[in-house]
């Protein structure tokens, strides 16, 4: 191997290093923070509403807006509208 490849293959492995230490985990802190403020703010919108729709609203804001439903579904929504079928069950 040439010093250019050796040089090329360690600059990937630091890119790569850095993607998983720094910025997924960062990423996904601040997904959580914003996430966390959107709820709390769509709980003091709907303070005048009924229990029962406040509850159901604020049940389904959260599992839509969830990393697990993100991951269990980013497959389906890279692939255009087939993988949206969850998105009309919202409406």
């Amino acid at each position: 191997m040439s010093g250019k490849t050796i040089a090329a293959i360690i600059v990937y492995a630091l890119a790569l290093l850095n993607l998983v230490i720094f910025l997924i985990p960062y990423t996904i802190i601040v997904y959580k923070i914003q996430r966390r403020r959107f709820l709390w703010g769509l709980r003091k919108g709907l303070k005048e509403a009924p229990k029962e729709l406040r509850k159901s609203v604020l049940n389904a804001v959260k599992y839509y807006t969830s990393i697990r439903f993100l991951v269990r579904n980013i497959s389906k929504i890279t692939r255009g509208n087939e993988g949206l079928k969850w998105m009309r069950n919202l409406f």
